[in-house]
């Protein structure tokens, strides 16, 4: 719920002059109104007072992926799986499905799970296999949600592969996506002439 500032003055029991001081030094969480004022969300600002939501109130994500819309059945399939091991543990969930790459950081699911992960709000993420959060990057999201207090499920965690294995379907996903990426500007290139 939005805010305005003299709210958050006597939330905080603070002047509006120590409260500007607080945005700019502190860090304090707030957005500009059209107008130009200062405007404050209430669940951010009881996450900057270290206030957050009972474990028991936080939500479970399912989050799937796939690369291309081509792999829609895929989608699904993950999303079935993600679902039925969710109600089976009997937790209050929701399923977030992406389509993209897993080196693409700015796709709007991730952004929207990492979103809910650092305000809180989510409980275990459940994926069906490492790879579909992202393909590098996962001991990232892996820390921030151990510091959030969320438990990150993965349902096939298969046989362990060796550091071969790990190092070789690494290069293979580098390789693929910057030929690609050579292979769409080359592309572009032609039509302009």
């Amino acid at each position: 719920m939005e805010i305005e500032s003299a709210q958050v003055c006597q939330y905080f029991g603070v002047s509006r002059h120590t409260l500007y001081r607080m945005i700019k030094t502190d860090n304090l969480p707030y957005h500009l109104s059209i107008g130009g004022h200062y405007m404050f969300d209430s669940e951010e600002l009881d996450v900057y007072l270290g206030k957050t939501p009972e474990k028991s109130q936080r939500t479970a994500i399912g989050y799937c992926r796939v690369s291309t819309k081509k792999r829609m059945a895929d989608l699904e399939r993950q999303a079935d799986v993600v679902e039925i091991y969710m109600q089976k543990q009997g937790w209050q969930y929701q399923i977030i499905e992406d389509i993209g790459s897993g080196m693409n950081y700015k796709k709007p699911g991730l952004l929207k799970l990492i979103d809910l992960l650092i305000n809180r709000k989510v409980s275990h993420i459940v994926i069906t296999h490492k790879d579909r959060l992202l393909r590098f990057g996962f001991e990232l999201v892996e820390y921030l949600a151990k510091k959030m207090e969320t438990e990150i499920v993965i349902i096939n965690q298969g046989e362990e592969r060796n550091s071969a294995q790990e190092l070789t379907d690494d290069l293979i996903a580098i390789i693929t996506v910057f030929s690609g990426r050579l292979y769409g500007s080359c592309s572009n290139k032609n039509k302009g002439s």
